[in-house]
């Protein structure tokens, strides 16, 4: 552009101007270029005269400027071109700021000492760089501050941090802040604003909570946890929680929100599944390769079978993938994180093995193979009762098993020779005539003895015929060492019923309906009690019959080929004519004389009308040495027969042609080969024989009860073992089981539900030995039979085997047994709504609060919970909310024991109250809080 002088030279002299204005400037007259300084009187370019202006001279604002940018003194609104166009003169050429407006867009571009006037596209002119910046660096601020005090600005490099200049431009300390995580600083709004409305530009945007300073240790803290260990970055992981990075299956995780770091938290229980991204308390299997990585030595139990774990030490483990068992029938305890006894162990809802063949171990898996199947090995005890039984589908073998609640602890093996019973639940080594059908259907090729007679035997092979009984010809014995008839001398019967007289042994008896047969008694008469050799028929004395006896049998029945037997000298002789008896006795009218053929008569010369025969009063003898009827055990009968059953005697036999009479035995039972003291007339029932010396002494009937011919004394109650005997001579017969005070035998019930003919009385009564009948259990009598008190231990209260549907009876019904009397809290589940009544060890009710729970310390329904009770409350209810007894503003919860307010307390924002109908802070309106105090001042 064209420089040209604004202003016409002034003609003036210099010299006077400068005296009159010794500080001014004026313009040279000719040269726009050039002016007069009056303050400089000998300037190297003249007097008064300043070197020559880079620019030209205006008289307006007397400064050096371009003619285009110097105001021409008209204009009121003109801005003084220095202040508009600073100059460059002086300096070098290049960017420069501009003079008076640091830090702004504006700046200077000098070439050579020209002015050039621009401004930078965005952010400031850094006057220390000489160039635009976006921000403001670190090394700058200062700089800024003392030009703008009091402004604040943001970090150039981080998105979370600022800086706040001093309001006064003197001081010289610039303060660095940061933001509360995860906000970020605003260059909107100059705050700190939530991060998803902030835009960072160039900034770098912290997300990490370790990215930003005010969670970093402090130097020198030696206490302080580094913060990647307190606060987990969530940079690169999805929204929601999230494992801990570097912790995976652990019990902490973070929750996440756009890479920050919502919340760092612990699972309450279990630990958290970086998969499904959720806390658990069991491992997923398809997990476990994972979770043992990070946990190489840890045990964790199997999510869905509690005698299973994963040992995450062994990869390679006998089932393989991590898998261990535990051996059978132990469970594996989440508790404890050890195999434990299955009563102790702790599932929670994992599956419970309790059939050998539900362990791996015991099925055909892996390198164990077996030639027969698990079932047939380990056969399952569920549903069955604990102690012994029968071994399935080995019905009246050997086999039988050791069961305990529903496990099989054993598999056992009779001794040689011996079956398992399925109906006593022992080894026997003989079975019972009742289950002898059974007994063969198993054992089809066995030979068995009948346990009631020693003389007889089952053989199995014809129990499709219909009769398995079979019987030794007389006198044989069956032998238990040969299993076949042998010599009766030669066998041991022990506890076998010995049949000794013909009689006895069903093949000398009349076959039914036939009416020519004569009965065997006649034909062939006993040698019981009588010495072996020849002996006289019983009422056939000085007969031709007799008989040869051996050890009680009858060898044979025979006659004497000519003329009588003589009992006395026991040999066949002539007949002896006792005709002359009458003559004898008038001649000697006192005289009296032994009956050669009987030890209780005698011939009494002095009685005609009895025909001079006596009989002594049973069970007396005639003594020759007295000359009269003795007791018999002074009395030596010698040869004579010594008669020694009731019916011996003929004064208790019945007249001829009494009709009324009831036969002798069934008057006067005998005590003949029965030991001395009671016994059995009919086997269980009330009557029995008191037995001395073969002699009927008395006969007896039980007060109560009946007669046990095996203890030979009078039972109330009876053992299981004895029920089938029992039964079958007292088909209707009742009576008490000595096993559970609760139970009797009904012979009337074969098919009971809890078992053949087994009964039990409704719960809580007990069965009374007195009056044969169900009672109140106050008002029996204790004896020695054991008294049942819990519901449990009745019956009725059991699940039905097979019922999958049945909720166990410990789950519904709750025991008394310790407990006192009343009201009370349920063992094991205190504060519950539930409660049971209890009465002597007896649940007489169990009931439930129609509001709120009971309290196990007040012993009445309650909605409220003491203090000093909050503790077990919680710990029987560890997610409950429940209000305060005192203050209507707090609460307990009972997932927060820790409570800034005290032990599970917290409490409601002011001015809410806690409802108890609606467990939560409610307006304070609409919350009845009668007792509880009611707080009103915000103080409170």
């Amino acid at each position: 552009m064209p420089k040209t002088c604004r202003n016409d030279s002034i003609s003036a002299d210099i010299d006077s101007f400068c005296t009159a204005n010794p500080t001014s400037l004026k313009p040279h007259p000719s040269n726009c270029a050039q002016y007069y300084n009056c303050s400089d009187v000998n300037s190297i370019y003249g007097r008064y005269l300043e070197n020559v202006c880079p620019d030209l001279f205006s008289p307006i604002t007397m400064r050096c400027e371009y003619r285009a940018n110097v105001c021409d003194g008209t204009s009121a609104v003109c801005t003084p071109c220095p202040e508009r166009l600073p100059s460059c003169i002086g300096q070098t050429d290049g960017h420069h700021m501009f003079p008076g407006r640091s830090w702004l867009k504006d700046y200077i571009v000098c070439v050579k000492e020209r002015t050039v006037v621009q401004k930078c596209n965005s952010g400031y002119f850094n006057p220390r760089l000489h160039q635009c910046t976006d921000n403001v660096g670190v090394t700058d601020i200062p700089s800024y501050c003392r030009s703008y005090p009091g402004t604040i600005l943001p970090h150039p490099t981080d998105c979370a941090k600022y800086f706040r200049c001093p309001t006064n431009k003197f001081d010289t300390i610039t303060y660095q802040e940061e933001c509360t995580y995860p906000d970020l600083y605003s260059t909107v709004s100059h705050s700190c604003q939530n991060f998803t409305s902030v835009s960072c530009g160039i900034r770098q945007e912290p997300q990490a909570p370790c990215e930003y300073s005010q969670n970093q240790c402090q130097p020198g803290s030696m206490n302080c946890l580094p913060c990647s260990q307190r606060l987990f970055s969530c940079r690169g992981l999805p929204d929601g929680n999230n494992a801990v990075p570097g912790h995976r299956w652990s019990d902490q995780y973070v929750t996440c929100y756009r890479n920050r770091t919502v919340k760092v938290d612990k699972c309450a229980s279990g630990m958290f599944d970086p998969l499904t991204r959720a806390c658990d308390n069991q491992i997923d299997k398809d997990n476990i390769d994972e979770y043992c990585r990070t946990h190489p030595t840890s045990v964790l139990p199997h999510p869905n079978n509690c005698a299973q774990y994963f040992n995450c030490r062994d990869r390679n483990s006998k089932f393989g993938h991590y898998l261990e068992e535990c051996t059978y029938p132990q469970l594996f305890s989440s508790l404890t994180k050890t195999c434990t006894n299955f009563t102790t162990a702790r599932c929670e809802k994992r599956f419970v093995p309790q059939a050998p063949c539900e362990y791996m171990q015991n099925q055909n898996i892996g390198s164990i193979k077996q030639t027969v199947s698990c079932p047939e090995r380990l056969p399952s005890c569920i549903g069955l009762p604990d102690g012994r039984n029968m071994f399935p589908a080995r019905k009246w073998k050997s086999d039988y098993i050791m069961c305990y609640r529903n496990r099989t602890l054993t598999v056992y093996h009779c001794d040689t020779g011996y079956f398992f019973d399925p109906y006593t639940r022992f080894c026997v080594k003989y079975i019972d005539t009742v289950h002898m059908k059974e007994f063969c259907q198993a054992n089809p090729s066995s030979v068995m003895p009948s346990m009631t007679n020693c003389a007889q035997y089952y053989t199995c092979q014809d129990y499709m015929k219909g009769s398995m009984l079979r019987e030794c010809s007389y006198p044989d014995l069956f032998s238990l060492s040969t299993m076949s008839c042998q010599r009766f001398s030669l066998v041991n019967c022990r506890q076998r019923p010995q049949p000794q007289t013909p009689c006895e042994y069903m093949g000398n008896q009349c076959r039914s309906g036939d009416t020519n047969c004569k009965p065997c008694s006649q034909r062939l008469p006993s040698c019981v009690s009588r010495p072996d050799g020849n002996v006289p028929v019983i009422g056939q004395y000085w007969s031709p019959d007799y008989l040869i006896c051996l050890r009680n049998r009858t060898i044979s029945v025979t006659k004497c080929q000519t003329g009588l037997f003589d009992p006395i000298n026991r040999r066949c002789t002539l007949l002896i004519d006792f005709s002359n008896i009458v003559s004898i006795c008038k001649a000697n009218p006192t005289l009296k004389f032994e009956n050669q053929q009987n030890c209780a008569q005698y011939y009494d010369c002095s009685k005609p009308s009895t025909g001079y025969l006596v009989e002594c009063k049973y069970p007396d003898l005639y003594s020759t040495v007295y000359q009269g009827c003795k007791t018999y055990r002074d009395v030596t009968c010698g040869k004579k027969p010594e008669p020694q059953a009731p019916c011996e005697y003929s004064q208790n036999l019945c007249r001829q042609g009494d009709t009324t009479c009831k036969p002798c035995p069934e008057r006067h039972p005998s005590c003949v080969g029965l030991p001395d003291g009671r016994n059995a007339i009919l086997p269980w029932t009330d009557h029995y024989v008191v037995c001395l010396k073969n002699r009927t002494v008395s006969t007896g009937i039980c007060t109560s009860g009946v007669f046990n011919p095996v203890e030979r004394l009078c039972i109330v109650n009876l053992h299981p073992g004895d029920l089938l005997k029992y039964c079958q001579y007292n088909p209707h017969g009742i009576i008490a089981s000595s096993l559970n005070a609760a139970q009797y035998f009904d012979c009337s019930q074969y098919n009971s539900p809890n078992g053949h003919y087994l009964m039990e009385c409704p719960y809580p009564q007990l069965f009374s030995t007195v009056s044969y009948r169900c009672e109140e259990f106050v008002t029996v009598t204790p004896d020695k039979r054991p008294i049942p008190q819990a519901p449990c231990e009745y019956l009725q209260y059991h699940c039905k085997s097979g019922d999958l549907t049945c909720t166990p009876c410990e789950n519904v019904h709750h025991s008394c047994i310790g407990v006192p009397n009343g009201d009370q809290a349920i063992t094991y589940r205190k504060w519950q709504a539930q409660y049971v009544r209890c009465y002597q060890n007896r649940t007489l009710e169990e009931k439930v609060c129609q509001q709120g729970l009971f309290d196990p310390v007040k012993k009445t329904c309650s909605d409220t919970v003491n203090t000093d009770q909050i503790d077990v409350y919680c710990q029987q209810h560890p997610h409950a909310i429940v209000k305060h007894p005192g203050d209507c503003a707090l609460y307990y919860n009972c997932s927060n024991p820790n409570s800034k307010y005290g032990r599970y307390i917290e409490e409601c924002h002011y001015p809410e109250l806690f409802s108890s109908l609606t467990l939560r802070c409610e307006g304070f309106g609409n919350v009845v809080c009668k007792p509880r105090h009611v707080p009103q001042a915000p103080c409170k």
